[in-house]
């Protein structure tokens, strides 16, 4: 059951907690706490003239992070003593928060904020965070992160005041990124005192019509009004909807700044009118993840949707890409509605029995669903929809706007190459789990009649699981006593550095059943009618890449041993070839139309050139006829391959030297001087480097005159585009990013 406002986690609401409080000036749930009768109370501070609350993790904080803060609030006339209220999330001292003091402290925060109505909140901090919206958020906004809330205004419909968010920084902090952003969100909260409060009356602009012809009637109005544009929305049976079964339960659709809900009636008269709609290119059509809508379209009316204006999810990921993009989330940061979706959002997140949890095919509840009240969660999902268009068409300029156009066309395409899908043989699938199952038996087998596992079983009196790192961890440095590594004590380098038959199988075990979980077994579930349809995602990643799922089908080894089993099963359709291509080299490419270094650009260019062996030569003391010497090809390509991944790579993505040095990664250094085999070292040695401290230090030199010497124009235009976001907090690309 989700908690309401006032329902402070403890199962009391505020007039039960006041009939049990018996110590005087404690305040509400003082009862279920015993951190006050060792511990003294401290009192909120300030006068409050202007209602601004300032809420802190705990005290101690606020007086060790209030001094930017203060002078922050003094430049905008704002006195933290006179026209503020000061409190904290835990009103008692104590040593360290737990979720037991923010629940029973949390009477106190509601009802100083029932008895003062601040304007606004001023929250710093996760505690002082999870003590305002920790119960409301609770079941409702699930697998989102408490901090992904940091810099929102949020315009909270049951508190009704602005609550602001923002990350605590320490009068010590020297991050100039992190201080702009403080400041920058501090600046935004002030800014909505001469603001009035938006009450948001979502429920009067949302109507559901269960009549399959006034329906109908409606749609065919709207249809000859033909309105600029239209939000819409789906319910269906699952994610994907090619599995037999699947089907659309029901739609809602915006017009002249209401949405109307009705289900999504099996009539030919009702699904022509819908057609007309989703394909006149006079309409503009809007959705919240259009490529789910225009899949299911696609599917079941077999059209295209036609003239797409807007993708709020896409717009959101381009206007804060290091943010979630799910509408539940977006309606509370944006509108301050929290919980619209309670009495359906099992339905929708429930399964039917027998259903396989992760299968992208599976079957969810929502035709158990009472219909009214789904209509009208449908409504509301177009409603919050159309208003998050209109906030974000107003927030985006002119180069937001067109990455986002970029970014909405790339989905299209990605999602008509969804819908096409990818042909597998099933039978060749299912052969090599065969063959799988097998070789794991038989492995688990060997492995379970070792010496090694029977000496577990005489000793714990239970069967090895030599799946289970811990167990793996004890038997062979505790029992065993193999030497206990620096870093990770099961991964693949630490079993083969041990290097037994034991330890061998093991490895070959975890790498089949890797091949078997991550792949094969992905494809099987997936699969319908011998294709498989996987998502290619625009949304997620904050790098603003792509990113696939339900297979990952941009993570199919190429290299490795078992590639050609798993590539094996991907096949063309009839008359068809399949082809590989690699766009090689393309950030490269890319972030030389911004530097214009012409070294860089001669690299890309002239095919003569090879950067990594150039790298490679001055690393290990190299010539270039070295690299054409056949005897040494092999020595020659190893050597070539710690250049580019040890040095290149990482010196475009940080300072390779750093990256060599240092405790906390300490094990890198090693790892990469254990990859140079004798025969480097041996080579590295008469010139001068004998040992890893020598070879850290020419790396460094080595990085100078990369930087300042070789790529002294991309230097320069790195630094300035560092200080460049130092002030500002972002960087400006050409697509609009």
């Amino acid at each position: 059951m989700k908690q309401g406002f006032f329902d402070l986690g403890t199962g009391y609401d505020l007039d039960i907690l006041k009939n049990h409080t018996k110590k005087k000036n404690i305040g509400y749930g003082c009862d279920f706490c015993d951190l006050y009768k060792s511990n003294s109370e401290i009192t909120p501070i300030g006068k409050g003239k202007k209602k601004i609350l300032i809420l802190f993790d705990d005290t101690r904080l606020a007086k060790d992070q209030s001094i930017h803060l203060i002078n922050i609030l003094y430049q905008y006339n704002i006195n933290i003593e006179e026209d503020c209220i000061v409190t904290s999330s835990v009103r008692c001292s104590c040593k360290e928060i737990t979720s037991n003091y923010i629940i029973n402290c949390r009477a106190n925060l509601i009802k100083l904020i029932k008895d003062f109505s601040p304007l606004i909140i001023l929250c710093f901090g996760v505690y002082a965070l999870q003590s305002l919206i920790g119960h409301k958020i609770k079941g409702r906004l699930k697998n989102t992160q408490i901090k992904s809330f940091f810099s929102y205004q949020i315009p909270d419909q049951d508190y009704k005041c602005w609550l602001c968010p923002i990350m605590l920084i320490d009068n010590e902090e020297k991050d100039k990124v992190l201080i702009n952003q403080f400041d920058e969100d501090v600046e935004k909260a002030i800014e909505l005192l001469d603001i009035e409060f938006p009450i948001n009356n979502y429920k009067e602009k949302c109507f559901i019509m269960k009549d399959k012809q006034e329906a109908i009637n409606w749609l065919d109005n709207l249809y000859q009004k033909q309105p600029e544009y239209v939000v819409f929305d789906y319910e269906t049976t699952g994610i994907k909807p090619h599995k037999e079964g699947h089907k659309i339960i029901c739609c809602s659709i915006s017009f002249n700044n209401q949405v109307y809900s009705f289900p999504f009636f099996e009539d030919h008269d009702f699904q022509y009118t819908w057609k007309s709609i989703m394909k006149s290119g006079g309409i503009k059509k809007i959705a919240h993840k259009n490529d789910f809508e225009n899949l299911w379209t696609n599917e079941k009316l077999h059209i295209w949707i036609n003239d797409w204006e807007w993708d709020t999810c896409l717009a959101e990921h381009c206007l804060r890409n290091n943010k979630p993009t799910n509408l539940k989330f977006l309606t509370y940061v944006h509108f301050g509605i929290i919980g619209y979706d309670d009495g359906i959002d099992n339905y929708i997140s429930g399964l039917k029995d027998g259903e396989d949890s992760k299968s992208a095919n599976r079957f969810n509840k929502i035709e158990q669903a009472p219909l009214e009240k789904l209509l009208q969660y449908n409504a509301y999902d177009s409603y919050f929809s159309m208003l998050l268009y209109l906030k974000q068409k107003k927030e985006m300029d002119k180069y937001q706007l067109k990455g986002f156009k970029l970014f909405l066309k790339g989905s299209l395409e990605l999602c008509k190459i969804q819908q096409n899908g990818i042909n597998i043989c099933e039978s060749l699938l299912k052969n090599h789990l065969s063959f799988l199952k097998r070789r794991m038996n038989k492995l688990e087998e060997l492995i379970l009649n070792s010496e090694e596992s029977k000496k577990w079983l005489n000793l714990k009196r239970s069967q090895f699981n030599f799946n289970s790192n811990v167990q793996l961890s004890e038997l062979l440095y505790n029992i065993l006593k193999y030497k206990k590594p620096n870093g990770p004590k099961t991964n693949e380098k630490a079993l083969n550095k041990i290097g037994i038959p034991f330890t061998n199988k093991i490895l070959r075990w975890k790498k089949l059943k890797k091949l078997r979980d991550t792949y094969l077994a992905q494809f099987e579930r997936e699969s319908i009618n011998n294709r498989i349809h996987p998502f290619f995602n625009l949304h997620l990643v904050s790098t603003f890449r792509s990113s696939s799922s339900n297979p990952n089908f941009q993570n199919i080894p190429i290299r490795n041993e078992n590639s050609n089993r798993i590539r094996s099963i991907i096949i063309p359709r009839k008359g068809n070839r399949l082809i590989g291509y690699d766009y090689k080299s393309l950030e490269v490419c890319i972030g030389a139309c911004y530097h214009k270094d012409p070294e860089m650009i001669k690299y890309i260019t002239d095919p003569s050139t090879d950067m990594h062996r150039d790298t490679a030569i001055d690393l290990f003391f190299r010539m270039k006829e070295d690299f054409e010497n056949p005897v040494k090809k092999e020595q020659m390509r190893k050597e070539r391959y710690i250049a580019k991944n040890g040095f290149v790579f990482p010196s475009f993505y940080g300072s390779t030297s750093k990256i060599w040095n240092g405790k906390e990664i300490g094990e890198i250094t090693q790892n990469i001087w254990e990859g140079i085999n004798e025969k480097t070292k041996l080579h590295l040695k008469s010139n001068g480097i004998k040992s890893i401290f020598d070879f850290q230090k020419h790396v460094e030199e080595i990085e100078d005159r990369f930087w300042n010497e070789k790529f002294q124009i991309y230097n320069e235009w790195k630094q300035k585009i560092w200080k460049d976001y130092q002030q500002k907090n972002y960087v400006e690309l050409y697509t609009g990013f």
